[in-house]
């Protein structure tokens, strides 16, 4: 484990002193999620530019994984934020308050820094601790398989019921939120605001202080932790099923299921998975697993339920006494204590039932623990001594199986332990202020300075508040008290196993989020950094070998998503920059002849016909076309696209010089060239007939470049007059080259610094940024940069300073903000290929100089 990053903020003049105290439950704590899109939503007390302490309330951010520095506010609320929670597919993010707000955010035209409220609610005096959002019936399972099987065998997707169906069976949207006083309400979008039901864990209400909530064939179950019969009573989980039904409006429904009476004050309650749970882990003085099991009583046959023998009922008959009085009842399999005699106040397990992790935090301690791959038993991994006996803040786990170590966490340190032989692998320390040194920040983190409860010289002031792990179970995401953020690697799956093994672990964690439709940012994370070796080379590798063998119809329905993974494995590997190019631009000729085959359609365009044969996949037909280039009449209804066609023909050039280069310079080619891909080559010479049928100005060029770019693709192997030819080309056309890995700023990128970055809210690292040289051959006066439009392909406008742009931080392209009238039909369908999300799966972020 390895601390990646860690932020600073300004710091504070005043703070409550309650805030470093762990034991009161009633004190809301800054709080963190990671969506299944790695995009960080966290809560703030105040503004993060606030020193004064003027804005004290509660705030919510959220920033890239990928670059912690740009946090975006969505909201600010007069009172604190107690419960964060995105949906399953990262698109909206549910925000609730102490006082009983909740509110569901979306982003407004796709912008992680334009957020708008789709729908609300209100419950009036409701302190709301735990939400979750309906489920939509979507499960994807990984089958213990042999790694050569078919993705479709390893990873199948299963239809289950959804918690709230609407016509024809289809999920509906909506959310499911637990108050502190036992109350369970639904609320369902109508509009701008929310139609809302209720109902009540028991008649009577209770003080709950901690709980958990998780889905279960279609509907949802309630984990509450609280003390029954008052102060005076034993504390007590009190476990509800609900579900909700559709007609004729959402109506909550409560089943209630067995309690767990406790002998100890526990502090935190935990589901197993949130899918298809059936265990819980209860946290306290002791860590303690009970599962939800069927019994059978034996019970006298008079007293057997089923007809008797003789009797007049239909199919009489007696049943075995095992059929007869079955009932829930909670059985306890698993404790541990925690050492040091600290007092745990969190813990979590993973969200996907398959994650055989489970968390347990403590203020100075994190621990994680594994189920037995050969019993249904959990076992401890490891435990640390915490130091002074302090009590827990939090934990959480990953949604996938990942490597059985254990992870523990204090308020200043994190610690990682090894499951078999329980023995420590490494110690990071997590500095919240006042300690360690600046790597890539602008500015040093400053010695916090708190009025009369200032901490002590060289102390730190802040300690963890919460802890959550990535979807993929790559990284680990903590923010202390200062809402601070840290953010520290697994190893995929341990330090100390074979590569081969290594390899497969982390191609099966991206092979899953292929299918899923998750980031893989955190596992490349990972997998880069101070390892003793780089696998990311050999994960390239293996990806690619296994996405080849898969079927035709897998292959074509996951092609682009496959594109995307590829591009960002090349885009982190620091000698891959020029494959990750190619591999932009074949996802931009990709786009390019998707729009121009929309174009080729014969709707009421009669000169479309001689056109129609490129849409035939037989090489003979396209050689046909190149043979008689004046069959093909000039057609204006192409005009929308000459822009898309001609970088298209600076693509193809590009990559015929650097055919030449390397054949010249005896370069081997690496990972991905265009040149050598037949299907690229293909769409390349499509591309340039419908260039050539689009006129002004593109006829010449697409009849220099379909030469030699048929002679490239009849010939294995390039010849030594191609080559010739294509050095002659370059010399006659000075058409602009093309160098899609482009300058970014990102924690990802191949920069070459050490880890761990301390870095500062607002303030972009220039020690971060990394400008990756074009090679010879793609260097010229012409030569696309960051000021041109990296989806349609012209400049930004306004010299450096236009009025305003997109940009992804990822990859670092820029586009003009998204243009709604006076747009021509196809090119409208070019751009919103591009315009949920960047080429490379990353977020637009809006910039503006007006």
């Amino acid at each position: 484990m390895e601390l990646i990053y860690s932020m600073r903020r300004k710091p504070l003049k005043c703070e409550p002193p309650h805030f470093e105290s762990v034991t009161d439950h009633d004190v809301v704590r800054p709080i963190c999620t990671i969506s299944t899109c790695n995009i960080i939503a966290f809560s703030s007390p105040t503004e993060l530019d606030d020193t004064e302490g003027d804005t004290w309330g509660g705030h919510v951010y959220v920033c890239d994984l990928d670059t912690p520095w740009d946090s975006h506010k969505v909201t600010s609320t007069v009172h604190p934020i107690s419960a964060l929670e995105w949906d399953i597919e990262g698109k909206q993010l549910l925000v609730a308050t102490t006082v009983g707000d909740v509110s569901v955010y979306t982003q407004k035209d796709y912008l992680l820094n334009e957020w708008t409220c789709e729908y609300s609610a209100s419950f009036p005096g409701e302190h709301i601790i735990r939400a979750t959002f309906f489920h939509n019936g979507r499960r994807l399972v990984m089958v213990d398989k042999k790694p050569d099987a078919p993705i479709t065998e390893r990873i199948q997707v299963l239809r289950s019921t959804p918690t709230l169906k609407g016509f024809g069976g289809v999920p509906c949207e909506g959310a499911l939120i637990l108050t502190a006083t036992g109350l369970v309400g639904t609320l369902t979008p109508d509009g701008t605001s929310a139609h809302v039901t209720t109902d009540c864990l028991r008649p009577t209400r209770d003080h709950i202080t901690s709980a958990s909530i998780a889905h279960k064939n279609g509907s949802i179950v309630i984990a509450a932790l609280s003390r029954a019969g008052g102060a005076a009573g034993r504390w007590c989980v009190r476990c509800a099923s609900a579900t909700v039904a559709s007609a004729p409006a959402p109506a909550l429904a409560l089943k209630p299921l067995p309690t767990i009476y406790l002998p100890q004050q526990p502090v935190s309650v935990t589901w197993c998975g949130r899918e298809d749970a059936d265990s819980l882990l209860v946290a306290g003085s002791t860590l303690a697993m009970w599962k939800l099991t069927e019994r059978a009583h034996q019970v006298h046959k008079l007293f057997a339920k089923g007809p008797l023998q003789g009797s007049t009922t239909p199919g009489g008959g007696p049943k075995p006494a095992s059929d007869c009085f079955n009932t829930l009842a909670w059985q306890k399999t698993a404790a541990w204590g925690v050492e040091g005699g600290a007092d745990a106040v969190g813990a979590c397990s993973a969200r996907l039932a398959s994650a055989p992790h489970a968390v347990l935090a403590t203020p100075h301690a994190l621990h994680l623990l594994a189920r037995d791959t050969h019993h249904y038993a959990w076992q401890q991994t490891a435990a640390w001594g915490v130091e002074g006996g302090a009590d827990a803040v939090g934990a959480c786990s990953a949604r996938l199986a990942s490597a059985p170590h254990a992870v523990l966490a204090t308020p200043h340190a994190l610690h990682l332990l090894a499951r078999d032989t329980h023995h420590y692998l490494c110690s990071r320390a997590v500095v919240s202020a006042g300690a360690g040194a600046v790597e890539a920040a602008s500015t040093p983190p400053k010695k916090t300075k708190y009025g009369p409860n200032a901490a002590p010289s060289g102390g730190a002031c802040a300690i963890v508040s919460c802890v959550e792990m990535s979807a993929l179970g790559g990284a680990v995401l903590a923010v202390d008290t200062h809402a601070q953020l840290h953010l520290y690697k697994l190893p995929q799956p341990w330090q100390d196993i074979p590569t081969p093994m290594a390899v497969q672990h982390a191609t099966n964690l991206l092979e899953y989020a292929l299918v899923a439709g998750y980031d893989s940012l955190d596992v490349l994370l990972a997998c880069t950094g101070a390892n003793k070796h780089n696998i990311l080379e050999l994960i390239y590798e293996r990806l690619t070998e296994s996405f080849q063998r898969q079927p035709p119809a897998f292959q074509q329905y996951y092609f682009h998503s496959w594109l995307k993974m590829r591009i960002a494995i090349c885009r982190v590997i620091p000698t891959a920059q020029s494959s990750a190019s190619w591999l932009t631009c074949l996802q931009s000729v990709q786009a390019a002849w998707a729009a121009a085959a929309l174009a080729l359609r014969p709707d009421d365009k009669p000169d479309a016909a001689p056109l129609q044969a490129l849409l035939d996949d037989h090489d003979k037909t396209l050689l046909a076309i190149e043979s008689k280039p004046e069959i093909l009449p000039e057609s204006l209804w192409l005009q929308p696209l000459r822009l898309a066609l001609q970088r298209a023909l600076d693509i193809g050039l590009t990559a015929l010089l650097a055919l030449a280069h390397q054949h010249q310079h005896q370069i081997h080619p690496h990972h991905y060239e265009l040149w050598l891909d037949a299907g690229a080559v293909s769409v390349l010479r499509k591309l340039c007939r419908v260039a050539r049928a689009a006129g002004r100005g593109a006829a010449r060029a697409a009849d220099a470049l379909a030469r030699p770019l048929a002679r490239l693709a009849t010939a294995p192997q390039p010849k030594q007059d191609l080559v010739d030819e294509c050095i002659v080309l370059s010399t006659q056309w000075t058409g602009a080259r093309v160098w899609e890995s482009l300058p970014r700023c990102s924690v990802a990128a191949p920069h070459g610094k050490i880890w761990p970055l301390y870095l500062e809210y607002g303030v972009e690292p220039e020690a971060l940024r990394y400008n990756p040289e074009p090679p010879a051959y793609a260097q010229c006066e012409t030569t696309p940069s960051i000021t041109m439009d990296a989806i349609r392909y012209m400049y930004l406008g306004g010299g450096s300073r236009p009025a305003r742009w997109r940009q992804c931080a990822r990859c670092g392209s820029r586009a003009l903000a998204a243009a709604h009238p006076n747009k021509h039909p196809l090119q409208g369908a070019y751009d919103g290929r591009f315009l949920s999300a960047c080429r490379c799966g990353g977020k637009w972020t809006l910039f503006s100089n007006i």
